[in-house]
């Protein structure tokens, strides 16, 4: 179902629009549409709750030890020479543990290990 909240905002300032869109969606995780029309801005939204966070891939063993010795702040040379492998496989491994944790970087992978400990769980 959908909703319209209409806002009268000076020169329908966008920044200021996606910064009330993104408070909207933070706190009722809906999702959130701005429109300009005329000299105000109307945000559509829908009731319905975004889809819940998918649960992450299971490591394996070699890509949980990887991602200690990230969390250890490790780089992937020191990495590399205490596992006793070549740099380019580190990076192989790190880009499959970026893609099992549905994360974008090894500073979001880290947070997510230390976040979420059970990852090292079996």
């Amino acid at each position: 179902m959908n909703k319209i909240i209409k806002i009268f905002l000076p020169d329908n300032d966008i920044v200021l629009s996606n910064k009330i869109k993104d408070l909207l969606e933070s706190e009722l995780e809906s999702q959130f549409i701005i429109d300009f029309i005329d000299n105000e801005t109307e945000i559509t939204y829908t009731t319905t709750k975004k889809d819940p966070p998918k649960e992450p891939k299971k490591l394996n063993d070699r890509e949980l030890e990887i991602l200690s010795l990230m969390v250890k702040g490790l780089g992937n040379k020191k990495i590399a020479q205490e596992l006793y492998m070549s740099e380019q496989t580190i990076k192989n491994h790190i880009t499959s543990i970026f893609k099992k944790l549905d994360v974008k970087s090894r500073t979001n992978a880290v947070i997510y290990a230390i976040k979420k400990p059970s990852i090292f769980e079996k």
